[in-house]
């Protein structure tokens, strides 16, 4: 399969005003072009969704395209991009309207979708909003990819989730995962509110498979009745913003939400981290669970989640012990010791996905996933306030 993406014909112009009417002739016109050159054969990819992307300067922006365009599991049949950006221009407004071949298929091979991008400067980034709506091919759901590092305060954003089906974004870049977790915590609780996708849960996938397997085996399985220990280690803000906090927090809230554990409030500063004491069970069963969360600075891998901990306590010489830990970017190394037996080790190829991978599966899917919105509300309620 080849993965050629290159604009098959493109149509660039600067303007001082935004008109959805003159994109809408050059998309025609391009039509017309590509028609006249290789026939009837070429198509637009029907009947699957729009994709909004919004970045903040040309680096970023290419970034993105590559992501988008490089992908085989690419699926809009229109993409609208819009970059903010902080030069003022003579003529404020840029737009590039060109038709992309899709990866190629045999039965296939003339797929084509269409590419809208409009830049703008910082001071007139609210003219976007007004011209995402009618660029929208009807009929096919609204995806709003928002790559930026926070999601309150933002009037466009605000602006642009009214024609939003599903919300794609990584948390693990919010510069200030406090006040935006709890923003998206909320906009998930509103009626009609979009679906959300987020990147810094699906990274989250393989933990979450190895540690619900240690259990998989019946003698392991009582042992989740006795956990009173557990140690989320998380990666520390490098030079790129991202952290380990969020996706510590989300695991915490999975655990949380799952266990039926309940916190007595935010979780407070220890020595080195954070820490909360859980309540779970009820009456004369009732019983603590204690939980940290630790950042560490870690130079071999580019994970957010460094390693999860379990410890159980079920009056046995020995405790029990599950332990997960990240060694490197393709792998990830379990431990397990429970019920006298001897200790059990593997290595489970778990490579760090791609940001492109990540966007793939999201534009595949408008399901809600209510596990992440109860570990996201769980989360909240952990969050330790700053």
């Amino acid at each position: 399969m080849s993965t050629e993406t290159a604009p098959a014909r493109s149509i660039r112009w600067e303007s001082d005003r935004l008109d959805p009417r003159a994109i809408a002739v050059a998309l025609h016109s391009l039509w017309s072009d590509l028609h006249n050159q290789i026939g009837a054969d070429s198509e637009l990819r029907a009947s699957t969704i729009n994709l909004v992307v919004v970045t903040d300067g040309a680096e970023s922006l290419l970034r993105i395209e590559e992501s988008l365009f490089d992908h085989p599991g690419f699926s809009p049949s229109r993409v609208i991009m819009f970059e903010i950006d902080p030069i003022e221009r003579a003529k404020p407004f840029s737009i590039d309207v060109s038709l992309r071949r899709l990866p190629s298929e045999r039965s296939r091979s003339n797929a084509y979708f269409e590419s809208i991008r409009v830049t703008a400067p910082q001071t007139l980034a609210m003219s976007l909003a007004s011209i995402a709506s009618p660029l929208l091919l009807p009929e096919l759901p609204c995806y709003l990819y928002w790559p930026g590092q926070t999601l309150i305060e933002n009037p466009l954003f605000e602006e642009l989730l009214e024609i939003t089906d599903r919300l794609v974004i990584d948390s693990s870049r919010l510069i200030d995962p406090e006040p935006n977790l709890r923003a998206l915590s909320r906009l998930i609780s509103t009626p009609r509110a979009p679906i959300v996708g987020d990147f810094a849960w699906q990274r989250l996938t393989p933990w979450r498979t190895l540690l619900a397997q240690f259990f998989d085996h019946p003698d392991a399985l009582p042992e989740l009745e006795q956990i009173e220990e557990v140690e989320l280690i998380g990666r520390m803000a490098g030079t790129n913003g991202q952290s380990g906090l969020t996706a510590a927090l989300l695991m915490a809230g999975w655990l949380a939400s799952s266990l039926d554990w309940r916190p007595p409030g935010p979780m407070v500063r220890a020595k080195d981290g954070w820490r909360v004491t859980l309540r779970t069970g009820g009456g004369p069963m009732e019983r603590e669970v204690v939980l940290r969360i630790r950042l560490k600075r870690q130079s071999r891998s580019r994970g957010r989640i460094l390693s999860i901990m379990l410890r159980s306590d079920d009056n046995d010489p020995m405790p029990s012990l599950f332990r997960v830990e990240r060694l490197s970017d393709e792998q990830i190394h379990t431990y397990s010791e429970f019920g006298g037996r001897p200790p059990i080790t593997r290595g489970v190829p778990a490579p760090i996905f791609s940001d492109s991978a990540l966007l793939g599966r999201e534009l595949a899917s408008l399901a809600h996933d209510s596990i992440y919105e109860n570990a996201l509300q769980s989360a909240v309620t952990l969050m330790p306030e700053e």
